[in-house]
């Protein structure tokens, strides 16, 4: 049965970098679903703006031109602080804490 649901959310999940650990035995099927859903959530989470943005775009609400770089440079600034393959990156490093993270998650339901 464990080898049936392990194939089935392979088929359910998209194709990541945590892809090669799941390959290789290092993330169970069910580790590999959660790392990969914590990933993506994480990633939206985080991008999330934050009340000191809100403030200077309430701020400069009148000036179209500075509100538009001021939203630029928000975007480019998420990019590179906190890009989904950074996050990724970040799991495969510590795979000892998705692991807990996971127990941890299993241990509750």
């Amino acid at each position: 049965m464990q080898l049936l649901t392990s194939i089935s959310l392979l088929h359910l999940i998209p194709e990541s970098l945590l892809s090669p650990q799941f390959l290789t035995g290092l993330f169970t099927a069910n580790e590999y679903a959660y790392g990969t859903a914590v990933g993506k959530f994480s990633y939206y989470f985080l991008n999330k703006p934050s009340e000191e943005f809100k403030g200077l775009q309430k701020f400069l609400k009148d000036d179209p031109l500075a509100l538009s770089r001021l939203n630029f440079l928000q975007q480019q600034l998420k990019r590179e602080a906190v890009s989904e393959n950074r996050i990724m990156s970040a799991i495969i490093k510590y795979p000892h804490i998705l692991k807990k993270c996971y127990a941890d998650f299993q241990a509750i339901g």
